[in-house]
């Protein structure tokens, strides 16, 4: 693990800093003389120092057991595409990356029901089972997708008064 921290802090800190960099950029609401805290910027800000923070002490977790002098071999790197955890990362992405691209095309709480529902359903629902025996993942998943989809836009359009897509 200590190899697989140092290389992937060494991303996550490059993650970190771009996003701090790039919400500095955003405008700030000095500009527009309102209150300087409701910059749009903030909270990248925020997540982004955060970021990297963390991801410097994994840095400096790794360097001290190691991890710098490791070398990563061809077994090692099939090893990680072999890997259940980068299976589901990947699994996480794509759906991800598809609810992304969809959003603003679709009704909002439709595709976040669908997005929670899949998601949930891809990392609990197992095709080595019968469905009957599953029934209850389905229904939990559903359920879970339709309160959470329905939440999320009233908090956001009645309480936070934002126009969601």
């Amino acid at each position: 693990m200590p190899k697989a921290d140092f290389y992937t802090s060494i991303i996550l800190m490059a993650f970190g800093i771009t996003v701090l960099i790039l919400s500095l950029k955003m405008p700030t609401m000095a500009e527009q003389s309102k209150n300087p805290y409701a910059a749009p910027g903030i909270v990248p800000a925020l997540l982004g120092i955060i970021i990297a923070f963390l991801s410097g002490i994994m840095f400096f977790r790794s360097i001290r057991k190691g991890g710098h002098r490791k070398q990563i071999t061809g077994e090692a790197i099939k090893g990680f595409f072999i890997h259940e955890s980068t299976n589901r990362m990947v699994k996480t992405i794509l759906i991800c990356v598809l609810y992304s691209l969809l959003l603003g095309h679709v009704n909002f709480v439709l595709l976040t029901t669908l997005f929670i529902f899949i998601f949930v359903l891809t990392f609990e629902y197992s095709f080595k089972e019968s469905f009957k025996s599953q029934i209850r993942k389905v229904l939990m998943a559903a359920v879970l997708a339709v309160i959470t989809s329905t939440t999320v836009y009233g908090v956001f359009v009645y309480l936070f008064l934002v126009n969601l897509p």
